[in-house]
């Protein structure tokens, strides 16, 4: 089936703005983008107009987890049924907000719930998953206060234990036979965990070589946890494609050129960290986690300024582990108003929200993210231009249709 949309202002979410625009889709694809001038409407086919289109939004760092808790004790005593069937809520909460394409860094569900919503069982976003995400021995995947072996042999936990050069690529490789997107280290401690430090290196280089290696062979992405310097740098020598966090970064600013030089991508996920000291005591987050949170916070945004103000390409991620403190859909958009405020343009945050995010998971992710001819036609119908306030895109009711792979998946036009 064929049909045109029109639109008043279209984002193609590569940085540039069409007026007047349409654009052809054919099934799932699209044909033809452009101006009314230069795209003619064939005749006998159906027209569909909104006042602004853009491309639907990629979360490209989020963790789809089925659980209700972030005490990982009751966490871990779920069955894998029940938060398999919590995170098709998740999933589905996503693609009500806008959302039609997600990278999961680290679920043990996550290549199961993409299998599912692509045979069209359950609706949600298109995701690019990592499956379990590698983590040294008392690491951040770690549980520290488990018993070890409990932690090596639950495998509906969010990070696989792995030592040693072998051992890594061994993980990397069994990762990659089970048909995963992308594969996630922990390159640093971090703030959830119980006796790491977002400052310590976690992994030795040969360990992150090995794993980058065997990645490289399959042709994905490998993306690194890394809040404090040591971490990063490590990292972006070592090859990784995307740096998530980065809260530390300001404390060694040459890293910044070595990041763009490299042309790594960073993913801030700095709505998380607010969260946690906002309303963590609140919600009853281990201290250790609060404390972190507010020892990093102000880091962490001076360190994103530092790499707006240099050019570092950042795409937009939330960390969103699920309820209570980061129920999915309502909030994954909040870290667009953060990006706003350390200095992105509106442009380049819904760029950040869409064609950069796709990038972070490479060639895998190389049919959505943008409108242009070829591309899967995922798109967002908007009343009014999120170029004008980006908080919009918090807003369900601005988004007035979801469109996924040619369909409308959501529809609220009335």
């Amino acid at each position: 089936m064929e049909r045109a949309i029109t639109a008043d202002i279209l984002i193609d979410g590569k940085g540039d703005l069409v007026k007047d625009a349409v654009v052809l889709v054919s099934k799932d694809r699209i044909q033809q983008v452009g101006g009314s001038e230069e795209v003619k409407i064939p005749e006998g086919i159906k027209v569909i107009h909104t006042p602004v289109l853009m491309p639907g939004m990629m979360d490209a760092h989020t963790h789809f987890l089925g659980t209700k808790t972030l005490n990982f004790g009751l966490w871990m005593q779920d069955t894998d049924t029940m938060r398999a069937m919590r995170a098709t809520k998740e999933v589905h909460d996503m693609l009500l907000s806008g959302y039609t394409s997600a990278r999961d860094v680290g679920s043990a569900l996550s290549l199961s719930l993409k299998r599912i919503i692509n045979e069209g069982t359950i609706p949600g976003p298109r995701i690019f998953a990592a499956h379990r995400a590698l983590s040294q021995t008392a690491g951040h995947g770690d549980v520290h206060s488990f018993p070890i072996e409990s932690v090596r042999h639950q495998d509906g936990w969010i990070a696989r234990l792995v030592d040693g050069v072998d051992e890594a690529r061994k993980a990397a490789r069994e990762t990659l036979r089970m048909g995963a997107d992308l594969i996630k280290v922990f390159a640093t401690g971090g703030v959830m965990s119980e006796l790491d430090h977002p400052h310590q290196v976690q992994f030795t280089m040969e360990e992150l070589l090995a794993i980058i290696e065997e990645a490289r062979r399959y042709g994905v992405y490998v993306s690194a946890h890394a809040h404090g310097v040591g971490g990063i740098e490590q990292a972006v020598k070592a090859g990784v494609n995307t740096v998530e966090h980065a809260m530390y970064l300001n404390q060694k600013p040459e890293l910044i050129e070595l990041m763009k030089e490299k042309n790594v991508i960073l993913v801030p996920t700095m709505i998380i960290v607010k969260l946690i000291v906002e309303r963590g005591e609140e919600l009853g987050l281990p201290g250790y986690a609060i404390e972190k949170a507010k020892e990093g916070f102000e880091n962490h945004v001076e360190s994103i300024k530092l790499a707006v103000d240099a050019g570092v390409p950042i795409a937009a991620g939330s960390d969103f582990l699920g309820p209570p403190l980061s129920p999915y859909g309502f909030g994954n958009a909040r870290e667009l108003e953060l990006l706003h405020n350390v200095g992105l343009k509106p442009m380049d945050v819904i760029r950040a929200a869409t064609g950069l995010a796709a990038a972070t998971a490479g060639p895998r992710a190389i049919d959505v993210g943008t409108i242009e001819s070829g591309k899967l036609a995922d798109f967002l119908f908007l009343d009014k231009n999120p170029l004008n306030d980006v908080t919009l895109l918090q807003d369900r009711e601005n988004i007035r249709a979801v469109i996924k792979g040619g369909k409308i998946v959501v529809d609220r036009r009335g």
